[in-house]
C-alpha cells in the first residue's frame, strides 16, 4: 500500500518514537505508583489527572470524528474496543470497580496493545488524527499502569472468566451490527483495516473471527501467568 508523503507507516521512525515515548511515560507512572501510597496527595492528583485525560481524550476524539468533514460512519463512530477501554479506564481509576479493573487489564495487554504495534493510522504528525490516536491510546496504557502499581490490582481467574464472557458478548454484538450495516467495528466485520495488522494473518471473514476469539482467549490466559505465584489479589472496591 502506498502511504502519502506526510502519512504514517507502521514500523517507521515516527512509529518507533511514539512507542518509546509512551513506554517511557508509563514507566514514570509505574515508578511513582510504587513509591506513593494509594491515598497520598500526589497519588490522588495523578488519579484524577488520568481520569480527566481518559474522559477528555475520549470526548475530543468522538467529537472530532463526528464532525461532518471527518465522519465516516463505517469507521469513526466510538465503537471500537479501544473506545470502550478508554471509558472503562476512567471508571476503573475513579471508582476502583474490580470488574472494570479486570477489563482494563486484559483488554489493554491482549487487545489494545496491538494498536500500539500495528496502528490503524494513515496520517502523520501534521494531522489532528495522529495526535488524537496517540494521546487517546497513551491514556489507556497509563491507566492500566496506575491500576497495577498504585491500586495494586492483581487479577484472579474470576476476573479472567468475567472479562472473557464480557468480551465474547461484545464481539457477538459488534458482529451482528457489522453484519447488518456492513461496517467493521472491533475488526469483527468483513472489511480489512487500511494499515497492515495482525488480522491480515488470520484468514478470511468470517472464519477469522473464530481465530480472533481463540487468540484473545489464549492471550487472556497467558496474562494470568505473571500473577500465578503472587498470592491473593487485591480486594475489590465497589
Amino acid at each position: 500500500m502506498e502511504i502519502a508523503e506526510n502519512g504514517f507507516t507502521t514500523g517507521s521512525p515516527t512509529h518507533i518514537l511514539c512507542l518509546l515515548v509512551s513506554l517511557a511515560l508509563a514507566f514514570c507512572i509505574a515508578r511513582s505508583g510504587r513509591r506513593w501510597s494509594t491515598d497520598s496527595a500526589a497519588s490522588i492528583r495523578l488519579r484524577w489527572f488520568l481520569v480527566a485525560g481518559s474522559l477528555l481524550s475520549w470526548i475530543g476524539n468522538a467529537i472530532w470524528f463526528m464532525l461532518p468533514a471527518n465522519l465516516i460512519i463505517e469507521e469513526t463512530l466510538p465503537l471500537h474496543f479501544c473506545n470502550f477501554t478508554n471509558l472503562f479506564a476512567a471508571i476503573a481509576i475513579a471508582k476502583r470497580v474490580r470488574f472494570f479493573q479486570g477489563i482494563l487489564y486484559f483488554w489493554t495487554f491482549a487487545l489494545t496493545s496491538w494498536a500500539f504495534l500495528t496502528p490503524a493510522l494513515m496520517h502523520g504528525p501534521a494531522s489532528v488524527e495522529f495526535w488524537a490516536f496517540w494521546i487517546y491510546h497513551f491514556f489507556i496504557l497509563a491507566a492500566v499502569t496506575f491500576v497495577l502499581t498504585t491500586d495494586k490490582f492483581r487479577p484472579v481467574w474470576q476476573d479472567f472468566r468475567r472479562t472473557l464472557l464480557f468480551t465474547t458478548i461484545c464481539m457477538i454484538a459488534l458482529f451482528i451490527l457489522n453484519r447488518i450495516a456492513g461496517w467493521n467495528y472491533g475488526f469483527v466485520g468483513a472489511s480489512d483495516p487500511q494499515q497492515p495488522t495482525l488480522i491480515d494473518f488470520l484468514g478470511n471473514y468470517p472464519i477469522r473471527i473464530i481465530w480472533m476469539w481463540m487468540l484473545g482467549t489464549l492471550l487472556f490466559a497467558l496474562l494470568m501467568i505473571p500473577w500465578r505465584k503472587k498470592g491473593k489479589s487485591s480486594e475489590p472496591v465497589i
